[in-house]
Formats: C-alpha cells, sequence, structure tokens
C-alpha cells in the first residue's frame, strides 16, 4: 500500500536474505531496521564501488538515528550472530566510522530491489533527511550555492536505461543494479523544492568528515556522465577539469615547507626535517641502484619532489620505477594500499617490514618518505587520509566554489569541477589562479570532454 503522506522507501538486500528466515531468533517489530541495516551496507558498496565484498564506513550516530539507540547494538548483533553481516576488528575508535561487509554466503547473491512501507518509519527516515540537509545549509551560503546548482542538473534517463540493456561492458547483474539506482538519484535533483526558506530533497547530500560532498553525481559512475544535461542550457557539451596527482599535491603544499604543520587536528612542527640540512644520498627514481649517488639537500629533495607531483607526471615515474605493468588506475590503488594510506602500526606496535612500494620510495625519496612516515605515526593513518581530504574539500568546494560567476551550470566530484564547454576557459583561469595562490606555484590540472 502507497503511503500518501511519505515517500516509500526503496531498499536493495541479496536475494536470499530474508529477515524471518536469516535471522535468529528474529523480532518482527525489528523486520525494517533489519532491512535498512543492510540496505545502508549494500547501496554504499553498489553505488560507490564495483567490488561488493569490500569493507564499508558506515556512522555509529546515523545508524542510531535510523534505527533508534536503543536498538542499533540489537540490531547489529543479530545481524552479526546470525552469520548475514560481518565487522572489520581492526576498527579504530580515532580513525574511521566501523566498517562493516555480507558475509560469503550473501556477498555472491544477486541484488534485487525492495521497498518498505511502513509508515512510522518512511517517516523517521524522511524527517531526518530534511532536517540534517537544512542544518547543514543553513547559514552557509557557498554550501547552499552548491546545492541549488544540482537541482538543474538532470538525465537522460530513457537513454540511459537503454544503454544498460546493451550492456556494451559486460557488467555484472550487480553492476547493472547499481547504475539502475544511480540513474534513479540522479532523477531526484529536479524535483526539490523551497518554501519558505525550507528545502525539501529526496536525493542526498551529505558531507562527510573531510568536508567531501556526497551527492547523486558524486556517486554516478563515469559511463553514465555523458547523459547528464543542463535543464537551463541543455544542447551545450559538457567538460571537466581536474587536479593532476591531487593527493599528493595537496600533500606538498602542506607538508613540504621549511616548517611541516599537520594537517588535522594536531600540529607538529618541522616533520622529518633536521635543524641543519645536511647532504643526503639520493638515487634517481630510476627502479636501478645508482653507484654514484649525488648529494642533495632536503629543501632539493623536497623542490624536485614537488616539480615531479606538479607537472603531473608523479605515477608515470614511480609505475617505472617498481616496473609495473599495468594500468595507471591499477597502479594508483596499488600505490595508496602499499604506501600512502597504509597503516605504519602492527596492532598496537610500530611495523618494522616495510612494503616493496615504500623501499623504493623511501630510496628515492628519503626525506620525503620520513616526513610521510612521522605523521602518520603521529596521528594515524586515518587522519592523515581525512586530512589530505579536508585539504581538498576546501579548495574545491569552498574557495573554488566561492570564486564561481552567479548562475554558472557546475558540479563537483572530490577533486574535479564539471561545467559547460562555452565555461571552459573561465574554470581553468580560476582554477590556476587558486593554485598559484594555495600551492604558490602553477599545478597540473586536466581538462576533458564528458
Amino acid at each position: 500500500m502507497q503511503n500518501f503522506d511519505y515517500p516509500t522507501l526503496f531498499v536493495v538486500q541479496p536475494k536470499n536474505f530474508i529477515p524471518e528466515v536469516s535471522i535468529k531468533n528474529y523480532n518482527q517489530r525489528w523486520h525494517e531496521k533489519y532491512i535498512w541495516f543492510i540496505h545502508c551496507i549494500v547501496y554504499k558498496q553498489i553505488t560507490t564501488k564495483d567490488k561488493f565484498n569490500n569493507y564499508i564506513n558506515l556512522s555509529a550516530h546515523l545508524l542510531q538515528k535510523f534505527l533508534g539507540s536503543r536498538y542499533f547494538k540489537k540490531i547489529k548483533t543479530a545481524l552479526i550472530e546470525s552469520k548475514v553481516i560481518e565487522y572489520n576488528k581492526s576498527y579504530s575508535a580515532n580513525g574511521f566510522s566501523q566498517s562493516y561487509r555480507l558475509t560469503k554466503k550473501y556477498q555472491d547473491e544477486d541484488v534485487v530491489k525492495r521497498t518498505i512501507e511502513k509508515a512510522t518509519y518512511c517517516k523517521k527516515i524522511y524527517l531526518y533527511n530534511k532536517d540534517y540537509l537544512n542544518n547543514l545549509l543553513k547559514e552557509d551560503d557557498t554550501l547552499r550555492k552548491e546545492f541549488l546548482e544540482l537541482t538543474h542538473w538532470a538525465i537522460k534517463s530513457k537513454e540511459a536505461f537503454k544503454y544498460l540493456e546493451l550492456n556494451p561492458n559486460g557488467l555484472t547483474n550487480n553492476q547493472i543494479v547499481a547504475r539502475q539506482l544511480q540513474i534513479s538519484e540522479v532523477e531526484k535533483l529536479s524535483k526539490t523544492t523551497t518554501k519558505d526558506n525550507i528545502i525539501d530533497a529526496e536525493f542526498t547530500f551529505k558531507k562527510d568528515r573531510a568536508g567531501r560532498i556526497h551527492t547523486p553525481l558524486t556517486n554516478l559512475a563515469k559511463d553514465l556522465r555523458c547523459f547528464l544535461y543542463h535543464v537551463i542550457e541543455d544542447d551545450t557539451e559538457y567538460c571537466y577539469r581536474d587536479v593532476v596527482n591531487s593527493q599528493i599535491a595537496f600533500f606538498c603544499g602542506k607538508h613540504l615547507k621549511d616548517n611541516c604543520h599537520i594537517i588535522g587536528r594536531d600540529s607538529l612542527t618541522s616533520i622529518g626535517l633536521k635543524k641543519k640540512e645536511e647532504g643526503k644520498h639520493f638515487a634517481a627514481l630510476s627502479g636501478q641502484i645508482n653507484h654514484s649517488p649525488y648529494h642533495m639537500t632536503i629543501r632539493e629533495e623536497f623542490i624536485k619532489f614537488k616539480k615531479m607531483v606538479f607537472r603531473g607526471d608523479f605515477y608515470e615515474q614511480l609505475m617505472k620505477a617498481v616496473n609495473y605493468e599495468h594500468s595507471r588506475d591499477e597502479f594508483k590503488e596499488y600505490f595508496f594500499k602499499e604506501l600512502w594510506f597504509n597503516s605504519n602500526r602492527k596492532g598496537k606496535t610500530k611495523r618494522i617490514k616495510k612494503t616493496q612500494m615504500e623501499l623504493v620510495f623511501m630510496k628515492s625519496f628519503p626525506n620525503v618518505f620520513n616526513v610521510l612516515w612521522t605523521i602518520k605515526s603521529k596521528i594515524g593513518n586515518s587522519e592523515f587520509c581525512i586530512g589530505l581530504q579536508r585539504e581538498e574539500s576546501v579548495f574545491m568546494h569552498r574557495n573554488l566554489v566561492n570564486s564561481l560567476p552567479a548562475g554558472m551550470p557546475f558540479f563537483i566530484v572530490h577533486d574535479a569541477i564539471y561545467t559547460t564547454i562555452e565555461n571552459q576557459f573561465i574554470i581553468e583561469d580560476i582554477l590556476d589562479s587558486l593554485a598559484l595562490n594555495h600551492f604558490g606555484e602553477p599545478i597540473s590540472f586536466k581538462t576533458s570532454l564528458v
């Protein structure tokens, strides 16, 4: 039965997850809560990833809001004890939120769409999302500008669904379901209403700890972005411009200075630096042993490293150094996993053994590595990751948005801004100026057609 007061909730579940059967000591009164918990896991996986067996982070605060603070732990325990979900035992209270995934039995099952029509639960979710959104945008003109511009974007649904039916990329069933959901979420953008300065929207617009904004367009798969159009300027082409080597670039801008300060809540002066800049053996980034090493000061090493990052060929140079034979995107995943955002602790003790990537990087840039290692030792890899994302968020969601002319079509996906082709050169000029001010020198951007 359709609920006339509040929108019916559409959820996604593994086909073989039936609460009455799957959960030991099943409680009928908690039926919607079981479904919603599983939906939160599956939805986040299939709308943001192509692999559905990874742990994903869910905020305990949000789960308590959705499930009720009295029921959250009971629901979670029931699902764990029934071997429906499992959690990452390496969770740290000072790091990301608790992470969960489905157990093997449910991971490999096709995902199906279901509904929650219970009026009280639909009302609960609807009112929470509405209050969250209005509190987020209250007295924040910059975020409000970004939000309202999103409502001018739409998607050619028929063409997009037809594309999925043809399935030219050989997508799995779950990947197709994921993209169908992404299309449905984008369709909600133009349905937003504003009355008495209160915004009523059904789509997701959330800010994470780092200040990153998550919307239907940040979750939309790249192969579907060609179906987007602006409701006012729908006959024009679109392009995007993004920061090359963005995470490493923001690291350089913040840390590789004479006085280095930690990103985040704590600060540490002169991380990895000595009082005197002594000459250091510095192996060329070639993957080969340099039998005649040349001398570099810490300052010279930092300058050389930043030059490589800011000109945009950092990954390519490092791929040569480790003889990596796969794609650049695969290398980036390997790089972040094995060096940039991996923990340098094993349990409560500092990890001694280095990964292959760490050894190559340490040989080539010993003082940059020392800065990186010291920061992660001080605040942990999770806070380090969030800190870099926070730098990026300030640059993109604050400085850039505030610099855009009123009425210019745009939306932001983390380190990239999308706009109409006629505004390409305006965006390029603005980004170049902002980068020069932020980093103290030009950096590389890439402009591409959608």
